[in-house]
């Protein structure tokens, strides 16, 4: 029996632009960290800090990108039981059918990215890490779902997908 199922691979272009830019980020958060600018004492402090900061989060970025270049694993999944995202740091894996209200396209700035209402958020964000679950409920303070699946690094568009998400809805629903 074939196994029917819709998968968005990672694409190694995409994942290589983005380790490129957190690289460059990375290297600016540096300079400003071990540069001597001409400031006061508390804005130098402030200074530093943000740039600490900076280091960490493009430093991170930098080695989950290019983890990603060679990672063969599927981004997404989409199949009779539900959905299976991995397309971010915060993402939450599977989720069946049965816990999925509704998809949509939500923006932030001109980024766009599928949203996925869910049911029990609770059930999913308790099993989280701290980390996760703080940057999963900043996404809700601004008024965004748990679930933001982002298609930055394929080859896919969002309305493709969407599209591809919502037949399957209307047929594994129940």
């Amino acid at each position: 029996m074939k196994k029917e199922e819709f998968i968005v691979y990672y694409s190694k272009a995409g994942n290589i632009k983005y380790s490129l830019m957190s690289l460059i980020l990375f290297v600016g958060a540096a300079i400003c960290l071990f540069v001597k600018f001409d400031m006061d004492a508390t804005m130098e402090i402030f200074m530093k800090t943000i740039a600490f900061i900076g280091l960490l989060f493009f430093g991170y970025a930098f080695i989950f990108f290019c983890k990603r270049i060679f990672n063969k694993n599927e981004m997404l999944i989409v199949n009779s039981k539900g959905i299976t995202d991995n397309s971010s740091a915060i993402s939450l894996g599977f989720i069946p059918w049965g816990e999925i209200e509704s998809a949509y396209i939500g923006e932030v700035l001109n980024n766009r990215f599928i949203e996925l209402k869910i049911k029990n958020e609770e059930k999913y964000l308790n099993n989280l890490s701290f980390f996760k679950k703080f940057f999963i409920n900043s996404n809700k303070k601004m008024g965004h779902e748990i679930v933001c699946i982002t298609l930055n690094t394929t080859d896919y568009s969002l309305d493709e997908v969407l599209d591809e998400i919502k037949k399957y809805m209307v047929k594994y629903k129940k």
